[in-house]
């Protein structure tokens, strides 16, 4: 079967274009990606060059060779715009996939994360007056929520500490303390201010590791964590919160 049909589609693109018969054949799944980096505060775990973990994501193998894969990185910084790089191949049709040039663009697309993710460690290792982690963090869940991919999964390299006057500010013990015992009350002021669609079929992973001996960070950060949890499971997303990226993508 698969001798002759091979022949018969490269009769038909002849006859009728590549572009119309690659668009008529069923194409592989995607999935996507979005990394978020928080270069505001000093972190044990940031995005790394050692892809692997991150990179079992995608679950590209010899059957699945087919399949697309997206990523986007975003940081949180002392502002709430930043730039959005994407690095993206495209799924193909199992039918007219080229093993040898798929496993090219794959190694491709995982040296142009790895170059990435280099570039945006320059950035870090300071601490910033202001980390906009709200604003970030919601728009790019939102925005995965409306892709088309398959597989859809936010990483978020952060201790999820705001602070800014604009949505919330972690470090006023008033907040803090709203934000532990009275969560909803502080998430309906912030659905006010910004609008949160649903995020079904969106996976969180929070990945941070508390400094040693910073014990006030830690205590904020198990506030925060427990408070993005709720925030982010009431619209839909799945969450899950590992101090190693590892412990999240090891077993997918």
């Amino acid at each position: 079967m698969k001798r002759t049909m091979l022949p018969i589609l490269a009769i038909l693109m002849l006859c009728t274009g590549c572009d119309k018969i690659q668009n008529a054949l069923p194409k592989g799944e995607t999935t996507e990606i979005a990394v978020v980096g928080d270069r505001t505060d000093i972190l044990k775990e940031e995005p790394s060059n050692d892809v692997q973990p991150l990179y079992n994501l995608y679950n590209i193998d010899d059957d699945h060779l087919y399949n697309g894969c997206k990523l986007t990185y975003r940081d949180v910084s002392d502002v709430s715009i930043g730039d959005v790089q994407t690095i993206t191949v495209d799924p193909v049709s199992p039918l007219l996939a080229n093993s040898n040039q798929r496993i090219a663009e794959y190694k491709g697309f995982e040296q142009s994360i790895k170059e990435t993710f280099d570039n945006a460690k320059k950035q870090y290792g300071q601490t910033q007056n202001r980390s906009m982690v709200f604003s970030v963090v919601m728009e790019e869940a939102g925005r995965l929520s409306r892709s088309s991919a398959t597989n859809k999964y936010l990483v978020v390299f952060s201790n999820m500490l705001d602070h800014s006057s604009d949505y919330l500010d972690i470090y006023q013990p008033l907040v803090a303390d709203m934000m532990a015992r009275h969560p909803e009350q502080v998430m309906q002021t912030l659905e006010g201010k910004m609008k949160i669609e649903s995020l079904k079929g969106v996976k969180v992973i929070i990945v941070y590791r508390p400094n040693d001996h910073d014990y006030q960070e830690e205590r904020l950060f198990l506030i925060a964590k427990d408070f993005y949890v709720k925030l982010l499971t009431r619209h839909g997303a799945q969450v899950v919160v590992v101090p190693k990226i590892q412990l999240a993508t090891q077993s997918v």
